[in-house]
């Protein structure tokens, strides 16, 4: 899925230091069904054809009905991340990692009328926002300064103008050749505390529904300088601005966002004797209100060690962000042993909205409008039991496209899992997960960068039924 991040320019794209949105600012919240737990996360989106432990009850609570007797979940994960990016032919790797709790789940089963029912209740880590990267390359071309310049005005809000690095005209003397270099720090997640519950209302069918409460944070740091290593730059000339003694521009940017909302899923399942399932569920939208607070400060170095009063500004906004509805579907079959799976999941991304909030979100609105369509997320999976052992195994593909209307670049997700029956009712499972994305990301002026990620996912999980 290939996507433009306007964020990294989002402090200086605008007049008076407030922080623009974008539609990537509305689209962090759509992101696909993340794991819940190592055996979910080994079927991926398939899980929608079998939904038939605690894990239902953010994919499809009906599924809730088929736990027979009491059960708790517990999981725990580890990324390893390969970040690439390329601008201007040149590549600056980044390597990181991130270990963090995924789940925890509990239910207990109960008779119903027509035959069983079950309630749960649970946390999952949704979505992880955690993402390092790095820019870092000799520009021949504009420098920041430049462009701060030459979209500004001689006032207090601009980098340039304050920093005494151009004149009232917006002219400067530092327009080229400096080494640049980023290094960008992403945080936070969607966490949910979910409860629901799912009983049989035939002997073919039962039905489910859960309530969610969502919440967390996302945090974007930036560090940016561009510096003089050439020696271009070494009279100083304030008086005509035909050059300067510059040395260094130093930038720190910030964005701190805490959000919480709430949503629900209803769903329907069919079993089909002991052979197949069927599975249907909506996710009704979610509303998230959103508190954002931001800082960006800047500093000049000279080439004799000296500077200007740094530059500083703070600034905070509020607004909602709401989702569209979701509308997934699964079908899985036990043939020779071996439980296929198949599952389905449709949004339409185009039905994201901001309100509440500035009144120039009004325009994201239409640009969202323009630009997205409708995300499909489909998968095909695999569990066996290996016979005369106490091992299983599992697998999936994963197909996502992007939701972006002129975007070919879908996201292919693999993974492989294994189960350990330790005890009877004691089962450990392990997951890896491997996917790529390619992401175009807005650097200044008239330049991009292209950050390809290749993260590989590992968790390990305890399920203990009683």
């Amino acid at each position: 899925m290939k996507k433009i991040l306007l964020v990294m320019i989002a402090f200086v794209a605008v007049s008076g230091g407030l922080y623009a949105q974008f539609v990537e600012d509305a689209l962090r919240y759509l992101a696909p069904n993340g794991t819940f737990g190592a055996r979910t996360g080994a079927l991926g989106t398939s899980y929608y054809g079998i939904c038939d432990d605690n894990s239902a009850l953010l994919f499809n609570p009906a599924g809730l009905a088929l736990i027979a007797k009491s059960e708790f979940n517990f999981g725990f994960g580890f990324d390893k991340s390969n970040a690439q990016s390329t601008i201007k032919g040149i590549e600056t790797p980044l390597k990181s990692s991130d270990a963090y709790v995924t789940n925890m789940a509990m239910s207990s089963p109960f008779k119903s009328s027509a035959g069983n029912g079950s309630i749960a209740i649970a946390y999952n880590l949704e979505t992880n926002f955690n993402r390092d990267y790095s820019i870092d390359f000799f520009n021949p071309g504009e420098s920041f300064i430049q462009n701060n310049a030459k979209n500004g005005s001689p006032n207090s809000d601009n980098i340039a103008y304050y920093l005494w690095l151009c004149d009232s005209t917006m002219k400067t003397p530092i327009k080229d050749s400096l080494q640049q270099s980023s290094i960008i720090k992403e945080t936070g997640g969607i966490h949910s505390l979910a409860g629901g519950t799912g009983l049989d209302i035939s002997d073919v069918f039962s039905v489910g529904f859960s309530l969610i409460c969502k919440f967390g944070d996302y945090n974007y740091n930036r560090e940016f300088s561009e510096i003089d290593t050439k020696n271009i730059y070494k009279v100083n000339d304030e008086q005509n601005y035909t050059d300067l003694d510059f040395y260094k521009l130093d930038l720190n940017e910030t964005i701190s966002q805490s959000f919480f909302g709430v949503s629900a899923i209803v769903g329907l399942q069919a079993k089909i004797s002991d052979f197949a399932r069927a599975g249907f569920s909506i996710k009704l939208p979610t509303s998230y209100s959103i508190e954002e607070k931001y800082t960006q400060s800047a500093k000049v170095t000279y080439d004799d060690g000296s500077s200007r009063t740094p530059f500083e500004t703070t600034g905070s906004n509020s607004y909602k962000i709401t989702t569209p509805f979701a509308i997934t579907a699964g079908f899985s079959a036990h043939v020779v042993g071996v439980t296929l799976s198949a599952g389905f999941e449709y949004i339409d991304a185009s039905q994201l909205e901001f309100s509440e909030g500035p009144s120039e979100l009004n325009a994201i609105n239409t640009q969202i409008l323009k630009t997205l369509t409708g995300r499909s997320s489909i998968g095909i999976g695999a569990e066996y039991m290996i016979p005369n052992s106490y091992v299983i195994v599992r697998g999936s593909y994963n197909l996502s496209t992007s939701p972006y209307i002129n975007s070919t670049q879908d996201i292919a997700t693999y993974n492989l899992g294994v189960g350990l029956l330790l005890a009877p009712n004691l089962r450990l499972d392990a997951l890896v997960r491997l996917t790529e994305t390619n992401d175009s990301i807005y650097y200044y002026g008239s330049d991009n960068a292209n950050l390809k990620v290749s993260p590989i996912m590992m968790q390990i999980g305890m399920t203990y039924r009683y």
